[in-house]
């Protein structure tokens, strides 16, 4: 046996745990080594010097304190965990590919919207929304907006638009520069005020339809905000 393997058994040999053949190889080896002696008398006398000290009472509540710490610091990691899976949800929704599908996702949302403009006002929040990406055509300066065809004789005859603007929601006059279009044609420009109704009269070599009339509208001093209004034909008798 050598020094290193006869020091792992000083524990045992002196406790009496060592089993017959062990012990008969351990004392011969101490027998022909006086310095593994020495040091088995020292733990010999260290050991009986621990089994004298008196036992020590732990201090009041010592579990309760040791358990409530234990439980404050899984509450710690259980915080920290939920904030990184917090993190990691958002951080998730920024990724090209996931904010992508979202975006794409709003755009058809609004655009689906698009066929039920004339509900906007039970769409609540939404209809807000679309109305940014969608102005309604009928959120203009005027304030009446009515024509009609007098026939002249075999299909000419006269287009009469009656136009007025609203006034501002300051209680002034309001003004609205507006062209009369057909298809891409226009056919007259006025600019209407608050204060009285303007009429446009237009001749044309056949009757309109509906289809074909519209109206360019634009605030005054806002003419980068023209809207395109359907204008409704009336014929006269």
């Amino acid at each position: 046996m050598h020094c290193q393997d006869a020091q792992e058994l000083y524990s045992d040999y002196v406790e009496g745990k060592l089993d017959r053949a062990m012990t008969v190889s351990f004392e011969n080896h101490l027998a022909d080594c006086a310095s593994c002696q020495t040091e088995v008398e020292q733990f010999r006398s260290l050991w009986a010097g621990l089994e004298e000290l008196p036992l020590a009472e732990p201090p009041a509540f010592f579990h309760e304190n040791i358990m409530s710490r234990i439980a404050l610091e899984q509450a710690k990691a259980e915080e920290a965990s939920a904030r990184k899976r917090l993190f990691w949800d958002w951080s998730a929704l920024l990724r090209p590919r996931a904010f992508a599908a979202g975006f794409a996702a709003l755009i058809l949302l609004l655009a689906g919207a698009e066929v039920v403009q004339t509900q906007r006002a039970s769409l609540g929040p939404v209809g807000w929304i679309i109305s940014l990406v969608h102005p309604s055509t009928s959120n203009t300066p005027l304030e009446t907006q009515t024509a009609k065809w007098e026939a002249e004789g075999q299909n000419g005859g006269t287009l009469v638009v009656e136009l007025k603007a609203k006034p501002q929601t300051n209680g002034q006059a309001g003004t609205a520069n507006v062209q009369v279009m057909q298809g891409n044609t226009v056919l007259q420009s006025a600019v209407v005020t608050s204060s009285d109704s303007t009429t446009l009269r237009i001749n044309l070599p056949k009757a309109p339809t509906s289809e074909e009339i519209t109206l360019s509208v634009s605030e005054a001093g806002a003419e980068q905000n023209t809207k395109k209004v359907p204008l409704h034909l009336s014929n006269t008798p």
